[in-house]
């Protein structure tokens, strides 16, 4: 770790940019070359990172460019980071053409909370699993956050709590990546209309729903069907 340290600040007194993949941005923060910063962090880790380092703005964005400093949360964000890289440097046709090459290799990635291997845990509190089985049960129409919690006969204050402890994620965030990856799932295995897997996953708004999808998944749904049809 010494070495490394010296290493990063000998760089950065050259004026390198500095980058960090995946849980990379720990070892510029431990280097104390984020001070100041904004910086991505993979959803495991960012609680503490923002406890170990009070001087580093820890984002929920899946990657960052701040200045010169460089930041992404997972492996599908690197991609997205480095386009937007070329992006500044290049212009934006240059780095549609650079993304248009690339994308008959780009593997669609899981989202970063699984929801798969959370609805299998059965040792979560049983409060918990009923507020998981009322979230998968309504997609279509969801459910408030009062509700969930007044059916599981607890504070809406307490599910929040069991949420961050056992998903490490808020209910609201997790509720949300459960209908997106539902709404992945209905364009890779039917032929609905994307306005029609919107409404089918709780969403009014289609402008909404790839707003939300794009966060998540880093492309459109238009953008994910024609590549799944592509790859399939």
């Amino acid at each position: 770790m010494p070495i490394l340290r010296t290493r990063l600040k000998q760089a950065d007194s050259q004026g390198v940019v500095l980058g960090g993949l995946w849980n990379g941005a720990y070892f510029l923060a431990e280097a104390g070359l984020l001070s100041g910063y904004q910086c991505a962090y993979h959803p495991d880790g960012r609680a503490m990172m923002a406890e170990e380092f009070l001087d580093v703005s820890v984002s929920k964005r899946s990657f960052i460019v701040d200045r010169n400093r460089l930041s992404c949360a997972g492996a599908s964000s690197s991609l997205s980071m480095m386009l937007e890289i070329v992006r500044s440097d290049c212009g934006n046709d240059v780095a549609w053409a650079v993304e248009e090459m690339l994308s008959c290799d780009k593997a669609i990635e899981a989202p970063d909370i699984s929801t798969i291997s959370v609805d299998q845990n059965g040792t979560l509190p049983e409060a918990l699993q009923t507020a998981l089985q009322l979230m998968k049960n309504n997609i279509e129409e969801p459910l408030l956050m009062s509700e969930i919690a007044k059916w599981v006969n607890i504070s809406r204050r307490q599910l929040e709590r069991l949420f961050c402890h056992h998903v490490n994620a808020s209910p609201s965030r997790y509720y949300m990546e459960l209908r997106l990856t539902r709404a992945r799932q209905l364009l890779q295995q039917s032929n609905k209309p994307i306005a029609e897997v919107a409404v089918a996953t709780g969403f009014v708004s289609i402008s909404h729903f790839r707003n939300c999808f794009y966060q998540l998944f880093e492309m459109t749904p238009t953008q994910f069907r024609k590549l799944y049809q592509a790859g399939s």
